[in-house]
């Protein structure tokens, strides 16, 4: 399997090489520059690049498989025949072909059955084995605006293609009455002030409400997933995508249906989505759900069987800060230790006498992973000096900052001696390649590529490597909970989502699983490969119990 800047590169080549390229059917329609309106003809060009990626990165794939991946990668309408259409041209440029690889897939009725791939010929699989793993590249097509970015770096998958195949493999449905949802979803949007957000909604919408039309609610698809230069797991596109805002997470549902809703946890994540801290108790206390009118609820309360149940971290990136440098008390705020639920941003809304939880939220989650005072003061909407008062009192009781300021000191040294990307390997072979620079980028539509020399961007590599490793530890949890479920699972870096019947297994799954990481010491492991020192000790993974870890 390629990586997708492997992939890149890869089409780069490729492309240009390809003689009389088709429109296939893809008529032309107008676009908008800042010139005016012009007639755009490479709608043909653009999905062949993008089918090219797709093809590529996940060494293969069949013609209905393509065609939803093309739809959710590029946000068109795509037809099945377009996608065959694809296939046979490439098959006839002799860019790929058709040979005994087969994947593992679940049919619509439940049943594995072996499909053929497509792979590519001899010639460019010694093209996309002679790339250089140092050239980072991404989806492009030839003529393109230029403007300034920055490359975040790559990763090298490992043993790691079978957690992508599984996550490729769940098979989802629209909600039956999504076309609804999102005219309702439509209505919230205009009470919205900010006329950019409003507008950028608009069109989410109006591209969502396409692929359902064009898709229909009872066909199954799947979505296409990658993993990022840090190991985290995302699908590809942005149109349709378990990782979106509500209106996605309802319509979104599994293709298989359970034959026994266990209504408990129904009833707890409907608490949740009410204000609830969810626990047991609350679900005896829920009567609300029927009066309930937000998409989420009504998502549930109308397709139970179908219906993702999600749980989240408890403000993840402090969790495992928190029991890696041994830090029990913060860790028991977190729900990493102990029996009972606690919501740290609840309790810090309290402390620090904030608006509501949101606010506190829009604080807690960017100090987890290390954010700027400059970043706190515009996530939260706080002044510089509460931002410092907050924060004089917060490192007095919470203390995770010793290890920012730790990492960054030692990454800062390296860069000063020359060091240009600093790489660790996770316990699954995956390598996180952390090289920040600074190119030029020239774009057009939703495809891009880098040129020029890149300049390496050392303040960004020093203040984002101790962020970046908890990334890493994060995303190699996530593949190691979906290599232990053996039922459909949905996954958004540290939420996860499953039928209701499964929900206390998962729970089961999540709090072993973390307790194993924590075990094997894996920071110091990463900090060692690094060259760098620290002596923290973990919290006692014995205590590691909490049920409400993630929830």
């Amino acid at each position: 399997m390629a990586t997708f800047e492997q992939a890149g590169k890869l089409s780069q080549v490729i492309f240009p090489s390809l003689k009389n390229i088709p429109d296939f059917g893809i008529k032309p329609i107008k676009t908008q520059t800042r010139d005016g309106w012009e007639l755009d003809t490479k709608g043909g060009q653009r999905l062949l690049v993008a089918a090219l990626n797709l093809i590529l990165v996940n060494e293969g794939t069949r013609d209905d498989w393509l065609q939803s991946s093309l739809i959710t990668a590029t946000g068109k309408a795509v037809e099945l025949a377009v996608a065959r259409q694809i296939n046979r041209y490439l098959i006839d440029q002799g860019v790929v072909n058709r040979k005994a690889n087969t994947i593992q897939r679940r049919d619509d009725n439940g049943r594995i059955t072996e499909l053929d791939i497509w792979e590519l010929t001899p010639k460019y699989s010694k093209m996309l084995e002679e790339t250089p793993v140092d050239v980072k590249r991404t989806i492009r097509t030839p003529e393109m605006e230029r403007s300034t970015g920055f490359q975040k770096g790559i990763g090298e998958l490992g043993n790691c293609r079978d957690v992508l195949e599984k996550a490729d493999n769940v098979g989802l449905v629209f909600h039956t009455d999504a076309k609804s949802m999102c005219r309702k979803y439509l209505m919230e949007i205009n009470k919205i002030n900010d006329r950019d957000k409003k507008m950028s909604r608009r069109q989410d919408i109006s591209k969502i409400n396409g692929v359902i039309s064009t898709h229909g609610v009872n066909k199954v698809f799947h979505l296409t997933n990658r993993l990022e230069f840090r190991g985290r797991m995302n699908a590809l596109g942005g149109v349709i995508s378990t990782q979106g805002h509500e209106l996605l997470k309802a319509i979104i549902k599994f293709a298989e249906a359970e034959s026994r809703v266990d209504m408990q946890e129904v009833f707890i994540y409907a608490g949740r989505e009410l204000g609830s801290k969810g626990t047991m108790q609350d679900a005896e206390l829920i009567g609300r759900m029927g009066q309930a009118d937000g998409l989420i609820l009504q998502s549930l309360t109308s397709d139970p069987r179908r219906t993702p149940i999600k749980l989240d971290g408890s403000c993840n990136g402090i969790q495992w800060i928190s029991s890696f440098l041994g830090l029990p008390e913060v860790a028991k705020l977190v729900n990493v230790i102990g029996d009972l639920p606690n919501d740290f941003y609840t309790e810090f809304m309290t402390r620090y006498g904030l608006r509501d939880r949101d606010q506190a939220k829009k604080f807690v989650m960017p100090f987890g992973y290390g954010a700027s005072k400059k970043t706190l003061v515009k996530n939260a909407l706080l002044s510089p000096r509460r931002v410092d008062e907050i924060l004089n009192d917060l490192y007095e009781w919470a203390p995770i900052e010793d290890y920012f300021s730790h990492l960054k000191a030692f990454a800062e040294m390296a860069i000063d001696d020359g060091v240009k990307e600093f790489r660790w390997v996770m316990p699954d072979g995956f390598e996180v390649i952390q090289s920040y620079e600074s190119f030029e980028v020239i774009n057009e539509g939703n495809f891009s590529v880098n040129i020029g020399d890149a300049e390496v961007l050392g303040w960004k590599m020093a203040s984002a490597l101790a962020p970046n490793i908890i990334h890493s530890i994060d995303g190699y949890f996530l593949r190691e909970v979906i290599r232990k479920c053996d039922f459909p699972l949905i996954t958004i870096h540290d939420s996860f989502g499953c039928h209701s019947s499964n929900v206390k297994r998962l729970r089961k799954i999540l709090v072993e699983t973390f307790r194993e990481v924590i075990e094997a010491d894996l920071l110091n492991n990463i900090i060692r490969q690094l060259g760098f020192e620290s002596d923290w000790k973990t919290i006692d993974p014995k205590l590691i119990t909490n049920p409400y870890m993630f929830m």
